[in-house]
């Protein structure tokens, strides 16, 4: 069974599927993903969401780093480019 058809036939919230040449792929919500990497890595498995421990100037950002990934998913940045420039923005905001 393909993952469009699992989607649609259990009716799956939080899961989106695109086949388009340039912007297709498979979607999760991100504490989705976070539970599915901490099943391949229990390096990722943390007590609850890690949103819930952060103080309100890292969930900012976050969010903004967030926004900024998906901006470049848009202009076709590859993954390698953006995870550099994410670590990027990321250690400076760590300055703060």
């Amino acid at each position: 069974m393909s993952l469009s058809r699992w989607i649609i036939t259990i009716n799956a919230k939080g899961f989106m599927s695109k086949r388009r040449k340039y912007d297709g792929g498979t979607f999760a919500h991100p504490d989705i993903a976070l539970e599915f990497a901490s099943w391949i890595d229990s390096a990722f498995n943390l007590k609850g969401n890690i949103r819930d421990y952060m103080d309100i100037l890292h969930l900012v950002v976050l969010s903004n780093l967030e926004v900024i990934n998906a901006s470049m998913i848009d202009n076709n940045v590859s993954q390698k480019e953006r995870l550099e420039k994410l670590n990027i923005l990321s250690s400076h905001s760590n300055m703060i």
